[in-house]
């Protein structure tokens, strides 16, 4: 991400066109050369959705993942000009976040029906970029394993028995976690969106806490 960044910038919400704000942000580093989360880059990826595909994001997104799952209740703000927020502000019961954990978990197969091609699941879910020396990042995922360091521990140290663990991380710890190899999906939400240490904490919970039940 080359792109002069702070999530989530007030002047983008207020804006009469959002990606016309993203893509005017100045260069901080050249493309390629250094990896930063950039949640513009959602946001642009809706507006390429509704380019390619003539529909709304959010009527793609109910027609090709939510009614074939089966998710009914759900809220998704949008920015001015009814442009969907889709770097965050989708609000979800925690049974259908583990419903997207399931879909992935079983290769993008819902009641055996291919919802999402088994490619693009393994694809992107895959690392493909070290964001630090605690998480990698794929394509929407994140994605922490023993090659990675365990920040709660003191000293940092990587763990040689630990799990590969997909994740989308959502603000204030609502995540959903994914560990093939023990068939395992893990929804956690959070009541104090204001608290970093709080979401910060749900990974390792799941690592020490509740992975070790199912091994």
């Amino acid at each position: 991400e080359g792109l002069e960044w702070d999530d989530y910038p007030a002047e983008m919400y207020k804006s009469d066109d959002c990606f016309r704000y993203i893509l005017s942000r100045p260069m901080a580093s050249k493309p390629g050369e250094k990896f930063k989360y950039n949640s513009g880059g959602s946001v642009l990826l809706g507006g390429i959705i509704q380019f390619l595909e003539a529909k709304k994001p959010l009527a793609f997104a109910k027609e090709f993942l939510f009614t074939p799952l089966g998710i009914a209740n759900y809220i998704w703000e949008s920015h001015k000009n009814d442009r969907l927020r889709c770097g965050e502000g989708l609000s979800l019961r925690p049974r259908d976040m583990a419903k997207i954990g399931l879909l992935v978990l079983n290769d993008g197969k819902w009641n055996n029906k291919q919802v999402v091609p088994k490619e693009w699941i393994r694809e992107s879910t895959k690392p493909h970029v070290q964001e630090s020396k605690f998480y990698e990042y794929g394509y929407q995922w994140w994605h922490h394993s023993k090659n990675n360091l365990q920040w709660w521990k003191e000293p940092n140290a990587a763990s040689p028995k630990e799990h590969d663990l997909i994740a989308a991380f959502g603000h204030g710890g609502q995540f959903i976690m994914i560990i093939r190899d023990l068939n395992l999906v893990v929804v956690t939400t959070a009541s104090d969106l204001d608290n970093e240490h709080l979401a910060l904490s749900k990974v390792p919970m799941a690592v020490e806490e509740i992975v070790p039940m199912f091994e």
